[in-house]
């Protein structure tokens, strides 16, 4: 094992010294049309007439959902809205074209309600539509029927198996590490909620989240590289924040970023969190961005979440993954420094180039010690792209 004082002469300049951081009501009937934009729900109208309620629509119209609760039901229905894709209207361009700042997001059709059956409740939240799949998992936009708040859920039906058991133990180490966590580029975990009905073999998982209204990041390869570089340092930030608070995410990357329209970013999925200084017990990550630590089973440290975050920022500008080593690497599958990523796409600067290729050293005690440092050369590119542009 290398140390870290044997390896300071070789480490990044701006390396910090090590010491310094240290109820179920019946649905008669029920329509949603949700008009979905990268980063704004401009229309999400839900017309039902629920026994007991003495109105017959309860339209939810929100220009953004960024609060713990969202939006809140409104007592008048909302004129129709054109929902059909950019590509689908006449004259509309389907390219995805996005100014700095964002600017004309196009629109995103939701998954087919036809693809996954929806229940009319779930655990007391009623389900206005289906927003996405996970690996085992169901996550549906809902609604609590007494307030009128919309939310994200995340639903899964668990055998009693040792892999289900580990997903329960993943959805309730994210409420864990996200009640520790206050940075406003984190998306919030609010509960997790199991329940065993009388007679069942199978366990009902949920776990009650933030809805955020935007797209995950791997889709905005488009985007300029300035705008590119932004979101970075907000994620940067935000995996600071987690470090400060002694968790690593250990599972960056463009998918566990959402984007909304006005730039906001949220990192997600907090699944994989874990301790700072301690191993796991089994290998996770994701390749092209897993660590060569996480594939050895080494104790986690700030220098993981550098190197993931690098492959992350390596990916959205090449479109290559990073060669990640597997598990017990050596020789042709250990991890390589790939070519920095200026010399393979044009108009990205050489100084961001240069940072990532430190970020995703296999030899971590090469990295940047951590992501403040990251944040701090970002804002050095963003500065003198800033400056260059000016003239």
């Amino acid at each position: 094992m290398i140390s870290d004082a044997s390896c300071a002469a070789n480490g990044p300049v701006d390396t910090p010294d090590p010491e310094t951081f240290p109820e179920h009501e019946v649905r008669q009937w029920m329509a949603l049309s949700i008009e979905w934009k990268c980063g704004k729900i401009a229309l999400l109208t839900l017309g039902c007439r629920i026994k007991g309620w003495n109105r017959s629509a309860i339209p939810v119209v929100s220009p953004c959902l960024y609060s713990f609760g969202g939006p809140t039901a409104l007592s008048e229905p909302s004129p129709p809205r054109d929902h059909r894709s950019p590509s689908n209207r006449s004259g509309a361009k389907p390219e995805l074209d996005f100014a700095e700042p964002f600017s004309n997001p196009r629109v995103i059709t939701p998954m087919s309600s036809a693809a996954v059956k929806e229940p009319d409740y779930i655990q007391g939240y009623r389900v206005l539509k289906h927003i996405g799949s996970g690996a085992a998992s169901e996550i549906y936009c809902v609604c609590k029927p007494d307030t009128g708040q919309v939310f994200a859920l995340k639903h899964v039906l668990l055998e009693e198996s040792d892999k289900d058991d580990r997903f329960l133990v993943q959805a309730e180490n994210e409420v864990k590490v996200s009640k520790k966590l206050t940075h406003p580029s984190i998306r919030r975990i609010l509960s997790v909620e199991k329940v065993r009905p009388k007679g069942w073999t199978r366990t009902e998982v949920a776990v009650l989240m933030e809805l955020v209204d935007g797209q995950s990041m791997d889709n905005l390869v488009d985007l300029g590289t300035l705008s590119k570089i932004r979101i970075f340092r907000e994620v940067a930030d935000a995996l600071a924040h987690m470090n400060d608070k002694g968790f690593v995410h250990a599972d960056m990357k463009p998918t566990n970023v959402l984007v909304t329209e006005d730039g906001s970013v949220k990192v997600i999925d907090l699944g994989q969190a874990h301790p700072i200084g301690k191993a796991k017990e089994r290998i996770q990550g994701t390749p092209g961005y897993i660590a060569p630590e996480q594939a050895e089973l080494e104790p986690l440290t700030e220098r993981t979440d550098v190197y993931n975050f690098g492959a992350t920022m390596y990916w959205m500008l090449t479109q290559r993954e990073v060669p990640t080593q597997s598990a017990g690497g050596r020789g042709s599958q250990a991890a390589k420094l790939p070519p920095p990523a200026h010399t393979i796409a044009t108009g990205i600067p050489a100084d961001l180039g240069e940072l990532i290729n430190t970020c995703v050293e296999p030899n971590q005690y090469a990295r940047w010690k951590n992501l403040h440092a990251v944040v701090r050369k970002l804002d050095a590119v963003i500065k003198d792209l800033q400056q260059k542009r000016a003239g």
